[in-house]
């Protein structure tokens, strides 16, 4: 990289050290925040009957927030137009649709837009 720049490897560093230490803090912050969500789950489910109608809004608010979080972890990258739409996963077989393209980005809000509607259907729906 430093050969590329024409630039000095450390002075490379240097230039980069305050994004890195920005990007740590935010992901640190966000993993908190995914542990409390988590945890969230439970805590309706001891302290109420699994029958009623609050636990299921509360486990429901918690999962939307928990998904909303997460994306925010893992989703929040600027688009560019000149990346490929699927890419292969890094874990497993077969390929995945990528966040960085912008019709990848509209697909993957779309699936969260579903994923949360159905939620909602099905808890309502009893």
């Amino acid at each position: 990289m430093s050969q590329v720049y024409s630039l000095p490897l450390a002075e490379l560093i240097k230039q980069t050290l305050p994004t890195n230490q920005w990007k740590q803090i935010w992901l640190k912050r966000t993993d908190y925040t995914l542990v409390i969500l988590s945890l969230g789950l439970f805590v309706p489910i001891i302290f109420f009957d699994a029958d009623q109608l609050i636990v299921e809004i509360i486990v429901a608010v918690d999962t939307i927030l928990l998904m909303l979080v997460a994306g925010l972890r893992y989703y929040l990258l600027p688009a560019f137009p000149s990346k490929v739409l699927f890419i292969p996963k890094r874990f497993g077989w077969g390929w995945a649709i990528n966040p960085r393209n912008p019709l990848g980005l509209v697909l993957n809000i779309l699936v969260f837009i579903g994923v949360i509607v159905m939620l909602l259907v099905a808890i309502f729906s009893t």
